[in-house]
């Protein structure tokens, strides 16, 4: 169901599911829209609910639910969840890694704003890759 669309389709689904790896890697790009390029994921723990097609809209939201010091080393923790029409396709944490210090730790806000983007990943048949539009965060 994830590689073989006449299979997929022969079984009920609208399309091929996207997989676990996909879903990983827009939760990454998600991440580092926000935190910027130079920030490590350290840990990335998600769970998958409904399932993901390619061409449906992911609506991705996020927020820091916590904040730590390791050394010069600023660690965030953030939420994050991943929505299409189904409801909801990926929930998670993560923990990131600012290596510009702990003044960027400091001006990320525990508990404080959310922020958004959206992503339309592109199907197997679209030899030009995945196709992603990442607003500047909120």
């Amino acid at each position: 169901v994830h590689h073989d669309r006449d299979f997929a389709t022969g079984q009920g689904s609208p399309d091929i599911f996207l997989n676990i790896l996909t879903t990983n890697g827009l939760c990454v790009k998600f991440l580092h829209d926000w935190a910027g390029p130079e920030a490590v994921v350290k840990k990335l723990s998600i769970r998958l609910g409904v399932p993901a097609f390619p061409n449906d809209p992911l609506h991705f939201t996020g927020s820091v639910s916590g904040k730590s010091i390791s050394g010069n080393e600023g660690l965030v923790e953030v939420t994050l969840k991943g929505s299409n029409k189904l409801g909801d396709h990926v929930t998670g944490t993560a923990i990131l890694s600012l290596l510009n210090g702990v003044e960027a730790w400091a001006t990320a806000s525990a508990g404080g704003p959310s922020w958004s983007a959206s992503a339309r990943p592109s199907s197997p048949k679209n030899r030009a890759g995945p196709r992603c539009s990442w607003p500047v965060k909120q």
